[in-house]
């Protein structure tokens, strides 16, 4: 038999998923539709030396070998290893315009996941629909936006930020337990789970 009752929308959940989706269309359109004639230069450039030194020769290096391929990658550290790891992850190669879309497509997924983490962050510190607010903000970020383009660091780097604000925000909302402790079934499923430990449940 069909249920009578009425099937309630979850519209706070359903505009959530409405406001990421729309991060990531707006984040796919600015990298999709920039141009610019020197994809790879000053920053970008530097980061892509590290990222094919890492690639080419497995070493941290500066050196522009895919421009100079006669020069030797000196092993050095000006810029820290996190965004070259990723960009040596989608580099085939001298960097080309290929390989430029692809971080740019990386890039896009990787906004969207920053407004999927300030959302769940923000649920879990203030109402449902007021949560909306921050995301929808950083879902507009012009900087957000506009990162998505260049070979910089701001798009991983803001997606770390939000991932781990989001990850203390779990655990400063989850109940303290001991350690030793391990969840255990409750007796009815509309009372909050117990704990248990070696003495007990509670």
């Amino acid at each position: 038999m069909n249920d009578p009752r009425p099937v309630r929308r979850d519209w706070a959940a359903l505009l959530g998923i409405a406001v990421v989706l729309a991060s990531l269309w707006m984040h796919l359109q600015v990298a999709l539709r920039t141009t610019m004639p020197a994809p790879v230069r000053a920053d970008a450039a530097l980061y892509v030396a590290y990222a094919h030194n890492l690639r080419a020769h497995g070493v941290f290096s500066s050196v522009p070998t895919w421009a100079e391929p006669t020069r030797a990658p000196v092993p050095d550290k000006i810029t820290l290893p996190g965004y070259p790891a990723l960009l040596a992850v989608l580099l085939d190669g001298p960097p080309d315009m290929a390989f430029v879309h692809r971080v740019r497509m990386v890039q896009a997924l990787l906004g969207a996941l920053t407004t999927l983490f300030v959302l769940l962050a923000a649920r879990l510190v203030m109402p449902r629909y007021w949560a909306l607010i921050p995301a929808g903000l950083t879902a507009a970020s012009p900087h957000l936006l506009a990162s998505s383009a260049y070979l910089l660091t701001e798009s991983l780097f803001a997606c770390l930020v939000a991932g781990s604000l989001y990850a203390m925000a779990r655990l400063a909302a989850s109940p303290p337990r001991s350690v030793g402790e391990r969840p255990c079934s409750s007796a009815s499923s509309q009372q909050p789970p117990a704990w248990c430990d070696r003495n007990g449940c509670w």
